[in-house]
């Protein structure tokens, strides 16, 4: 009897464990941008919309609130929020609730300052800390995750509005609307209805790197807690993977992207072609196959270690999910830089099937052949090492060395057999990466400027400069990508960039040369497009100050 009274009281006690809120670490974050709140980015702005992300805090089914009025005091789905900062307790404005997110608006009247936000679900309570402030913009995106297509609608000459896709891009010198939250607080019965209007901060949005002119900001007529800017896009902006950034009270916000040409659907020739994206329209399923042969090098404490190493991949996806994607080549469009963050809020993917081959690929070159082989679906293989002492003289055994390479594949269940060629050249000289750093040789200040030099490449290729720096712990990583075409020999990274970047005295600075996707393509039957890739990167370690 004993035991089964121990068995019992031990089973009641995991069903209330389970039921009991939880907020993850960082979870209370702006509903747009997803920052993490040990970003500079991830405050909350007195009248924004805001997110609470963990487990049990509502209902298992979504509950959204029906319309004006919204409810506060008495919560929605059983879910009640209360918000203190500088003295003042308030309920926060809910908007939508459920097991793992609950959205609600901070009340403008709120103080700015450190302070807490209470989750009651049921019975049971769950705080986390906070830090309220006057802006701190979020860009709402497709994705609802903070990173990818921003929610934009292009405006038409007679007033008209469609959304930005890549296949409906803007056009340069277009009016297009933004939407977010974050730009600041606004008088009146938030809860009540929508309080459009102006807001005064100072806004400026940056397209592509270049500044766009604002022509309005302020709360949206639609809803509570939404801003919307207006703004045209700068001449020279143009591609399918644009990046799209607003610096608010001087607080830079999350990166997005937008689509813009000067005719027809985007291009980019470091992501997908006009003619892909035709393709892609036809809709139904879409099959890519990317081959990299990649050398690395690693410069650390007076010693260098290159890599040589081969990857591919072969993928199905619908149409659709890549239309709606990201960058669909992975990169920002040239000459434009974006900002990526680690912090795993609301993960995102894009759907896909991977496609057998056949068993392993041959890599053909001056120094022989090597086998990459099939595991769980991806082709890989180490294919050379080197390990430069200025010291201790070794010999070198790396394999992608200039020269002629091909590639083939014998054919699988779903590729035909194949041979795919490509020419690697010289590999980049990064001729100031001792010296990069704008805070002496070994540190970048946030506030400045960065400016890497490079010789090698050719009209058909491009450079990428890769910044990362992360949080004590390694949770969180912030990353900034910038392309340039490899001919430009050096490129500015802007200091409005930097500065969305966490400071850390472990982070990395890498420049890599890899081809534009237009001269990197090979055929296969089974694919749609297919692409051969001969990178080179080099990397050290710097601080972000």
């Amino acid at each position: 009897m004993i035991v089964r009274k121990i068995v019992l009281a031990g089973l009641l006690c995991a069903v209330a464990l389970k039921a009991q809120p939880a907020i993850r670490s960082g979870g209370v974050v702006n509903a747009a941008s997803y920052a993490s709140s040990s970003l500079p980015n991830g405050n909350l702005a007195q009248g924004s919309q805001f997110a609470i992300i963990g487990t049990g805090l509502g209902p298992a089914e979504p509950v959204q609130a029906a319309g004006f009025p919204y409810p506060a005091a008495d919560g929605l789905g059983g879910v009640t929020v209360k918000v203190t900062s500088g003295g003042t307790t308030a309920d926060a404005i809910m908007v939508s609730v459920s097991d793992k997110k609950v959205v609600a608006v901070l009340p403008s009247s709120v103080p700015a300052g450190s302070g807490q936000v209470t989750l009651s679900y049921d019975g049971k309570t769950a705080t986390a800390d906070v830090r309220v402030v006057a802006t701190s913009f979020g860009i709402f995106t497709r994705s609802q995750s903070g990173s990818g297509a921003a929610v934009l609608k292009n405006v038409g000459g007679d007033g008209t509005l469609a959304d930005n896709t890549l296949t409906t891009p803007a056009g340069p010198g277009q009016s297009v609307t933004m939407q977010g939250t974050g730009l600041g607080g606004v008088s009146g019965d938030e809860a009540a209805g929508p309080l459009p209007g102006d807001i005064p901060v100072e806004v400026e949005v940056f397209v592509g790197g270049k500044p766009a002119k604002v022509t309005a900001k302020g709360r949206a007529e639609c809803c509570a807690g939404v801003d919307q800017i207006t703004f045209e896009t700068p001449e020279g902006a143009l591609g399918c993977s644009v990046p799209v950034a607003v610096r608010a009270g001087g607080v830079v916000s999350n990166f997005a992207t937008m689509s813009v040409s000067a005719g027809g659907v985007c291009s980019d020739p470091s992501g997908f072609s006009a003619r892909d994206l035709e393709k892609l329209q036809a809709g139904g399923n879409y099959s890519t196959g990317t081959i990299t042969l990649s050398r690395s090098s690693i410069a650390v404490e007076g010693f260098e270690s290159i890599t040589d190493s081969g990857s591919a991949g072969f993928l199905r996806f619908r149409a659709e999910d890549l239309l709606n994607a990201s960058g669909p080549g992975g990169y920002p469009s040239l000459g434009s830089c974006i900002v990526i963050t680690s912090f795993d809020v609301v993960p995102v993917s894009t759907p896909f099937t991977m496609l057998d081959a056949g068993p392993a690929l041959t890599v053909n070159g001056p120094k022989g052949a090597k086998e990459m082989k099939k595991d769980s679906g991806v082709y890989s293989a180490n294919l050379g090492t080197a390990l430069i002492i200025p010291q201790l003289p070794m010999p070198a055994q790396t394999y992608l060395d200039a020269g002629s390479y091909t590639v083939t594949g014998p054919g699988g269940a779903d590729i035909g057999a194949f041979t795919a060629r490509l020419t690697i050249g010289q590999p980049l000289n990064w001729t100031n990466r001792a010296t990069v750093g704008n805070s002496g040789p070994d540190a970048i200040s946030r506030s400045g400027e960065l400016t890497p030099t490079w010789t090698g490449g050719t009209a058909g290729d491009f450079v990428t400069i890769t910044g990362a720096s992360s949080l004590a712990g390694g949770r969180t990583t912030v990353i900034f990508i910038c392309i340039e075409r490899a001919t430009a020999g050096r490129f500015t990274v802007p200091s409005w960039v930097l500065s969305a970047l966490p400071p850390s005295e472990q982070g990395f600075l890498s420049l890599g040369l890899s081809p534009l996707l237009e001269n990197s393509r090979f055929e296969a039957p089974g694919l749609d497009a297919g692409f051969i890739w001969a990178a080179s990167s080099s990397m050290r370690t710097i601080a972000y100050r």
